[in-house]
């Protein structure tokens, strides 16, 4: 594995800042992205006004998380094209959505109005892509909607694979973790699901994929039991 050679200051800050906001997200606080963004631009800002304050020398990194944590920092201040700007327009046509910078990590929702009036239940199928935190709806097989999600966790991982939807309950409370889980849509026997949910730009469920309620509300009118559900990496 590569070795990162940083300073000091820049991984401590930023795993303070990150372990702030994951943590917020855990008791129930709502995270929202321009939190996100501040952390991001927060990170490397503090870390060169410790830097330039400390004689330490650099470090070498060989924890995979602390790497991850150190990139992410480090992208986001060389590269300020990827912050979403809510000024622009969304674009019309889909492959000029996912060709925006800020696409990664946006939280935008992308709709075609007309593909969505020719959705029915047997013409729709769903797309789910654990490595973007992102969901697309097909119709006809045509991407008709394209919104974030996000999945589970390291230690709860969303499985992956081609599912149906076996239930359907718009009112649904989990008898695991006795939460309120909204137009819920079963996938598997243990309780994996799609459900309206808190959605980041981070896999932080228990193994369900939360859609935000703009996103999921319409799929839960169009989808029935059967349902087609791919998840992929």
């Amino acid at each position: 594995m590569m070795n990162y050679m940083v300073p000091s200051e820049l991984v401590h800050w930023t795993m303070l800042l990150e372990t702030g906001v994951e943590q917020c997200s855990r008791e129930g606080y709502h995270v929202c992205a321009q939190m996100r963004i501040l952390f991001f631009l927060l990170t490397p800002l503090i870390a060169l006004l410790s830097v330039s304050c400390s004689s330490e020398p650099p470090i070498v990194i060989v924890n995979p998380e602390q790497a991850r944590l150190v990139r992410s920092a480090l992208a986001f201040r060389h590269d300020s094209s990827r912050m979403d700007d809510l000024s622009i327009p969304t674009p019309r046509e889909h492959a000029e959505f996912v060709a925006q910078p800020y696409y990664p990590l946006t939280y935008r929702e992308w709709k075609n109005a007309e593909l969505m009036g020719q959705a029915t239940a047997d013409n729709t199928s769903l797309l789910i892509e654990r490595g973007k935190q992102r969901g697309k709806l097909f119709v006809n097989g045509k991407v008709a909607m394209d919104f974030p999600v996000s999945t589970g966790r390291a230690s709860h991982r969303t499985p992956l694979g081609d599912f149906r939807i076996t239930e359907k309950r718009r009112r649904h409370i989990s008898n695991i973790y006795h939460v309120s889980m909204p137009c819920f849509m079963r996938l598997t026997d243990g309780g994996i699901g799609l459900h309206v949910g808190e959605v980041y730009r981070s896999p932080v469920s228990h193994g369900c994929i939360r859609l935000t309620r703009t996103a999921c509300e319409p799929i839960f009118r169009l989808a029935r039991v059967g349902t087609k559900v791919c998840i992929v990496e």
